[in-house]
């Protein structure tokens, strides 16, 4: 607080105090930190985190487009940022666009177990099951006690349909 007082255009110092307004449950003025963040920025990849963390907020706020903006904005400031692909990707999913859900989380997954997930959980919802088989095993190469990834493999090997999650706690876990 007190770097932002003394200098109040110091853009990583308003995307730390975003960081922490998030963990103090305090999401609008997490917000405003993160536009003053992009606004003050001086290095690209400090503006892309910000992008980021503001559409992540926005995501969770359940507006989806405009999520997919701010993530293209991080990706066209740092192209390499995995997180954002994964982001992008699970906006996306949540817009029923699984074409585009897919190519953001096969562009992300490289290393990433979550992005692999959902790699296959896009095949699914699109019909390809060999491709989703492929996403999940490799998710598990991975990360081997995902056990969403292990049912739904499972299920489709043995041709039962695995359900889509109903509720938040049914869903896998994601780290970005």
């Amino acid at each position: 607080m007190r770097t932002i007082e003394e200098k109040p255009r110091f853009g990583l110092g308003h995307y730390n105090l975003g960081v922490i307004l998030i963990g103090q449950k305090r999401r609008n003025e997490a917000r405003e930190e993160f536009q003053l963040a992009i606004r003050y920025g001086q290095e690209n990849s400090d503006i892309a985190m910000a992008y980021h963390n503001l559409g992540i907020l926005v995501l969770e706020d359940n507006q989806p487009n405009e999520a997919i903006n701010l993530f293209s904005e991080a990706l066209r400031l740092s192209p390499g940022k995995q997180s954002s692909y994964l982001a992008r990707g699970l906006a996306e999913f949540h817009l029923n666009n699984f074409r585009a859900a897919e190519e953001n989380f096969v562009e992300g997954a490289s290393l990433d177990a979550a992005a692999c997930f959902w790699v296959g959980r896009s095949r699914e919802a699109q019909g390809n099951t060999s491709g989703a088989i492929e996403a999940y095993r490799k998710t598990l190469e991975l990360q081997p006690e995902l056990y969403e990834a292990k049912e739904r493999l499972d299920a489709l090997l043995s041709g039962r349909v695995f359900p889509f999650a109903k509720s938040e706690n049914q869903r896998a876990p994601l780290k970005m």
